[in-house]
């Protein structure tokens, strides 16, 4: 319970120091968050994840696993992104390290939160992320993101990013992926 708060606290605190949106030019950096639950949500991801960088897009993957980080390398033993892991979560409950502060210190023009299980470590790292633009999934967390796509109850990962391109080429007419 004290740990879920500090947690809410420091979200909180990110979420004030943001800059507004000022407009989209072009995209050249993509950080994408995910939540690694099981190999098909991954490689879809990774699939999405080639296809942005083959548009000449610099995409950064970071992925976020609930259990160690040896458990996460048996599942996943071609990770070749940014893994945050439960050792990573220091006592109160923040993410700390390496890749942590790889995604705070850089600047994207989009952080894409294509975690579809609500994680606060999620929106901890979306919160602390100077993205100039932020677009996320859930739609109870309005003050980390510009702009939400709400999806239908069944929807997996691959609905969610098709779903969010659509979404984004409408409202701004801009995509991250050009129109098949």
């Amino acid at each position: 319970m004290l740990k879920r708060r500090i947690l809410e606290w420091q979200t909180n605190r990110k979420v004030k120091k943001r800059k507004p949106f000022s407009g989209f030019n072009r995209l050249n950096s993509v950080a994408l968050l995910v939540r690694l639950t099981d190999k098909t949500e991954l490689k879809s991801l990774l699939k999405f994840f080639d296809k942005v960088n083959r548009t000449g897009v610099t995409a950064d993957l970071y992925a976020f696993f609930p259990g160690s980080e040896k458990a996460c390398l048996d599942l996943f033993p071609e990770s070749d992104f940014h893994l945050i892991t439960r050792s990573d979560i220091n006592w109160f409950g923040l993410p700390k390290g390496e890749e942590v502060n790889a995604l705070f210190e850089k600047e994207y023009d989009l952080l894409f939160n294509a975690d579809m299980h609500s994680d606060n470590v999620i929106h901890y790292l979306a919160a602390g992320c100077p993205a100039r633009f932020k677009l996320g999934l859930d739609l109870e967390r309005a003050e980390i993101y510009d702009f939400m796509v709400e999806l239908p109850e069944k929807a997996n990962l691959t609905d969610a990013l098709e779903q969010s391109n659509r979404a984004l080429r409408d409202v701004f007419g801009k995509e991250l992926l050009p129109a098949n």
